[in-house]
């Protein structure tokens, strides 16, 4: 638990020398930037201070490494047709 109370406490910090540091802007609204579910000037800003803040690129880049890994990982096989009727049969008793 320890761990993951480090990893928080390190997402929280701002690593980077800029005054004016967006670093929060990115950490509040990652996911609706790699969603790309925001205005485009928003992500824009973002990524501009991303580019220069390691801390904020690295975090963004785990991200979309992350969805990546998902995406990967889901594929669409579908069971067989055997095993689905098992499956029916258990759910209608």
């Amino acid at each position: 638990m320890k761990r993951f109370e480090d990893l928080l406490e390190q997402l929280d910090e701002c690593h980077c020398a800029d005054v004016a540091c967006d670093c929060s802007e990115v950490l509040v609204h990652l996911f609706e930037l790699v969603d790309e579910d925001m205005p485009v000037e928003q992500a824009q800003r973002m990524l501009q201070h991303s580019a220069g803040c390691e801390h904020c690129g690295d975090m963004i880049r785990a991200e979309v490494m992350v969805r990546l890994a998902l995406q990967r990982s889901c594929t669409s096989d579908v069971a067989p047709e055997e095993l689905r009727a098992r499956i029916v049969e258990v759910l209608q008793g």
